[in-house]
């Protein structure tokens, strides 16, 4: 009998660890139905029945309570939100404290993107990352005009 048991755990255990998360299928199968475009031939309103008929299929009136209409904002969030949003989820945050964590995430974008290189004066990154191939220390800008030089009257040399 405990044979049995360890076996069918052991059995079991590919299945939970390969298991989709559970709040990346919600994220998708809610993302649908809000990603689907209005339908011409339909009004405003007609469009706003059909998107809410096509979201009671899965939850009811009663269920449509604070955390789902955060739920739903969360979902709406642009791509490079949705780990943010996935995580609040998760955790059950509540609005405020969602809305801060969203918060520091765009922060922490607009850091990055506010970085100035000195090396060739454009913006997003520093110049030990810098691509571009000017160089501005006195050693390196005396080589280069040896370089140059040395290229252009090799008989000097």
């Amino acid at each position: 009998m405990a044979t049995k048991s360890t076996v069918k755990e052991a059995y079991e255990l590919p299945k939970k660890i390969s298991e989709p998360d559970k709040v990346d299928e919600e994220f998708e199968r809610l993302g649908k139905i809000f990603r689907t475009e209005l339908r011409k031939d339909m009004n405003m309103l007609q469009n706003w029945y059909y998107h809410k008929m096509m979201f009671l299929q899965f939850y009811t009136e009663k269920e449509l309570s604070e955390d789902m209409v955060l739920k739903m904002f969360l979902i709406g969030l642009p791509k490079e939100y949705r780990e943010v949003a996935k995580d609040c989820h998760r955790e059950k945050l509540k609005a405020e404290e969602a809305v801060k964590r969203l918060q520091q995430k765009a922060a922490m974008t607009r850091c990055k993107l506010k970085l100035k290189c000195f090396n060739c004066n454009k913006g997003g990154h520093k110049a030990a990352d810098c691509w571009s191939k000017k160089k501005t220390s006195p050693d390196q800008k005396a080589q280069m005009v040896i370089q140059d030089a040395q290229q252009r009257n090799p008989r000097d040399s």
